[in-house]
């Protein structure tokens, strides 16, 4: 059993890992701060929701893409953002969103399968 566990944490940190490039995007065509805090909450429960006990790994994977992706699209001027102010803000406390995120859906996935 910890076996499968185990295989679908490694199966699940690609996706953590696109959903932090899909956030560092979303912060670099915002034009304000909403959009990308929400999408990151959800991106992040929905972290939470795949692996219930061990979505912090995935949050720690998704905020780490997070600040990689930013620092490769600013220092490669590959992708510049529309308000580089908005999206630095973004990015620097997106990393921290992901482990409230993955908290919370886990616990929302523990408490709709105990009832």
């Amino acid at each position: 059993m910890n076996n499968t566990r185990s295989s679908t944490l490694i199966r699940h940190l690609p996706i953590a890992i696109l959903f932090g490039a899909v956030n560092t995007l979303i912060s670099f065509y915002s034009e304000g701060i909403h959009l990308p805090f929400m999408i990151n909450l959800v991106l992040s429960i929905s972290l939470g929701w795949l692996e219930p006990r061990k979505g912090w790994i995935l949050a720690l994977a998704m905020g780490a893409s997070t600040l990689i992706s930013f620092f490769i699209l600013t220092s490669t001027e590959i992708l510049l953002p529309q308000r580089g102010d908005i999206a630095r803000f973004a990015v620097y406390l997106g990393c921290s969103l992901p482990l409230v995120g993955s908290y919370m859906g886990g616990f929302f996935n523990r408490a709709i399968k105990n009832g």
